[in-house]
């Protein structure tokens, strides 16, 4: 019998915020909030929580209203990030693809968008090497309003950044059906063409098989989160196979935001029939109460495939953004 929590992994879909143990978080936002602040947003620790039948995408977010409001300085953040890298030793993950958004912890701590990217960077070269990790940043610009302000920044500050080589990648991620202004495909090609990034894209999560058309044709993604909806479409499966295009499956978290109801399931059988190259990842572990191993068993449940935990390793390392990893 596969041992899964022994084996090592790769960690190509995770979010730093949501992959964070809630009692840490807990203690760092009750002493950095009043006890009347606490009250006036209605805080308890209970809603770091995911609700694990949620209705929707939306409901299943709703811990980020907290989320959101810390780290407030480099020393939280510390503490927050080494939290996390001790999640990951747990699970005996080698590499991790970290997602963040940056523009949160850059106003939080009231510092610059340059100094927020090198702070998080600099936490995650030090604890990712006190923990044996290996380590790369993916910077999350969200659907809305304010993404095209945010991933200027994100390209105005990235060559400025002293430790830039630690940046591999950009997201997309946030309510799939938010009109997206055009400009934002040509931003996501440069950050790929011009700076080197890898492109992945938060698409077909939420049962809008159109944006997982566009990731692959307007924003050259590398990769796809989620892409839940994928078997409803055998062109989209082909197309997906013929361009090499990974899926970051993360089975638990699509079957908690009610993904699977709109998709009458998982695709991984299809993903295995069209051989499309996909990994298994946890998406928010911390606020799931989950880990990747958990989702590796169920994955195991779902499909045959043989040699399934040295085969989806070295997918892990084909796909990973993270360079040179063996």
């Amino acid at each position: 019998m596969d041992d899964f929590s022994v084996a090592p992994k790769g960690e190509l879909h995770v979010h730093f915020n949501g992959a964070l143990p809630p009692r840490v978080v807990d203690r760092i936002i009750v002493e950095s909030n009043s006890a009347e602040r606490l009250a006036e947003i209605n805080y308890n620790c209970s809603k770091l929580l995911v609700n694990k039948t949620s209705p929707n995408l939306v409901e299943y977010l709703k811990p980020w209203e907290f989320l959101r409001l810390i780290p407030i300085n480099k020393e939280q953040l510390y503490i927050l990030i080494e939290a996390f890298f001790i999640a990951m030793s747990d699970t005996n993950i080698k590499f991790v693809e970290v997602r963040h958004t940056v523009v949160h912890l850059a106003k939080n701590c009231d510092i610059t968008y340059l100094e927020a990217l090198d702070w998080l960077l600099e936490g995650l070269l030090i604890y990712g090497g006190k923990y044996n990790i290996k380590v790369g940043l993916i910077i999350t610009i969200g659907r809305g309003e304010q993404a095209i302000d945010h991933i200027k920044s994100a390209i105005t500050n990235i060559p400025l950044s002293n430790l830039r080589n630690l940046i591999i990648g950009i997201d997309l991620a946030g309510d799939e059906d938010y009109k997206l202004e055009n400009d934002i495909y040509y931003l996501f090609k440069k950050c790929k063409y011009d700076f080197g990034l890898g492109i992945t894209i938060h698409a077909g999560e939420t049962g809008n098989i159109n944006n997982i058309k566009e990731a692959v044709t307007l924003f050259d993604a590398d990769r796809i989160g989620h892409g839940t909806c994928a078997k409803n479409d055998f062109k989209v499966l082909e197309m997906l196979s013929k361009n090499k295009v990974c899926v970051e499956v993360c089975p638990l978290s699509n079957m908690m935001t009610g993904a699977t109801r709109l998709a009458n399931g998982h695709s991984l059988k299809e993903f295995l029939k069209f051989e499309v190259p996909f990994v298994i990842c946890s998406d928010n572990p911390g606020i799931q109460e989950t880990s990747l191993n958990e989702d590796y068993i169920y994955c195991n449940k779902e499909v045959d495939m043989p040699d399934f935990l040295r085969q989806m390793y070295e997918y892990q390392k084909q796909f990973t953004f993270i360079k040179g990893i063996l």
